[in-house]
């Protein structure tokens, strides 16, 4: 009897302490942490219920041990750049994304987080082809269709709104978003003006040096035909002034593909290429 009573006090004990331990999310990874130390999902885990209390310091020790673990794992690195963006040091947050992405590259969350944080940091024609790039990986996944319709219309490339909306109604029929989001881009094209008109606007912007709203209407000019050899070469010549080089090249070769005798279009990209040297 004396043995019996021992063995139900030990199960007792047992089932009290793994109710402290399935609580909650924190307690429950800790104890992976302490049960098997030599588990890098479970410090990763573990950081990102710390993370979640804005305990940055002991969510980066957590990380920085996973990493120690699994070097390779892509959704650590990715945590880790979450992490580092919310401390405020956006190089390494951008460089962990880099890695999480080269370590995993068919993964659609790696490439939908990266695109996440580009766009919250102000780089959002950045994050278009890595939204892009999760749903040809995972064709119904949401927040990428969502994120991409409220980045073009942002951008007002309504054009491209217009298609990608279309596209995502073709994979989800009843999703809000799209649907409200062609309805706009719909009016917005039907409202727009001519493209002579947008070339003739982006020509006073270039002599009144407002650069950056000349490469906006340029932009506009493009959307609406993108065989205007004009508003290709509009673009270039602001770029060109911007000193973003790389950028005016591939405009005025864009250009010089639609009308191989553009002379005023090469001669842009004389200078493109100069400014690259």
């Amino acid at each position: 009897m004396a043995s019996a009573a021992l063995l139900l006090m030990a199960y007792g004990f047992g089932t009290h302490r793994r109710n402290q331990v399935w609580r909650s999310e924190e307690t429950l990874w800790r104890d992976v942490t302490e049960k098997s130390p030599g588990n890098g999902r479970g410090w990763m885990n573990y950081g990102l219920t710390r993370m979640a209390r804005g305990d940055y310091a002991e969510a980066e020790r957590a990380y920085l041990r996973g990493l120690e673990l699994a070097p390779s794992y892509g959704y650590l690195h990715v945590n880790m750049g979450i992490l580092k963006s919310a401390m405020g040091d956006r190089a390494e947050a951008e460089r962990r994304f880099r890695r999480g992405l080269e370590l995993m590259p068919r993964v659609p969350a790696i490439h939908f987080f990266f695109a996440r944080w580009l766009d919250q940091v102000g780089r959002s024609d950045e994050a278009i082809p890595l939204l892009r790039e999760t749903i040809a990986l995972s064709p119904g996944e949401p927040g990428a269709h969502d994120l991409l319709l409220r980045i073009l219309a942002r951008r007002e490339r309504w054009v491209e709104l217009e298609s990608t909306a279309t596209e995502t109604l073709a994979v989800r029929s009843n999703d809000a978003t799209a649907r409200s989001m062609l309805q706009l881009a719909r009016e917005r094209l039907a409202a727009a003006p001519s493209i002579d008109a947008l070339l003739a606007e982006s020509v006073v912007l270039y002599g009144e040096r407002k650069y950056e709203q000349m490469l906006r209407v340029c932009d506009a000019a493009i959307a609406r035909r993108p065989d205007s050899a004009e508003a290709w070469n509009n673009r270039c010549s602001a770029l060109n002034v911007l000193h973003r080089y790389a950028e005016a090249a591939s405009a005025c070769g864009k250009a010089l593909q639609l009308k191989p005798d553009f002379t005023i279009a090469r001669n842009n990209l004389a200078v493109s290429r100069a400014g690259l040297k």
